[in-house]
């Protein structure tokens, strides 16, 4: 949905008007890790945030971006779940690039 000039509220099919990109499989086994060059977010992440999402539980490299072939997602998108209870949170807009859990 997006606000028209007239101030009113219009209803748009979500993948007409916007890019979307998919989260990207998290293994446990570089989860954790609170230092690194790319934030890897969460649903929990995204859960604390008031409205923008700057900081994550979860870091990784480059290098690990490129040997896993994630998907990195530009600053300012708007991330939310797209499954189970989370649902049912709040959105939130990332402030810098970086990596969503699917």
């Amino acid at each position: 949905m997006a606000w028209g000039d007239t101030g009113t509220l219009e209803d748009k099919r979500i993948k007409n008007n916007n890019r979307l990109y998919n989260g990207n499989a998290f293994p446990i086994e570089y989860q954790g890790n609170d230092f690194g060059e790319i934030p890897f977010y969460k649903v929990s992440d995204i859960n604390k945030a008031e409205i923008f999402v700057s900081e994550s539980n979860n870091y990784v490299s480059r290098e690990l971006v490129n040997n896993n072939r994630w998907t990195i997602i530009p600053s300012n998108c708007i991330l939310f779940a797209k499954i189970g209870e989370a649902l049912k949170e709040k959105p939130s807009e990332n402030k810098q690039k970086g990596l969503f859990d699917r």
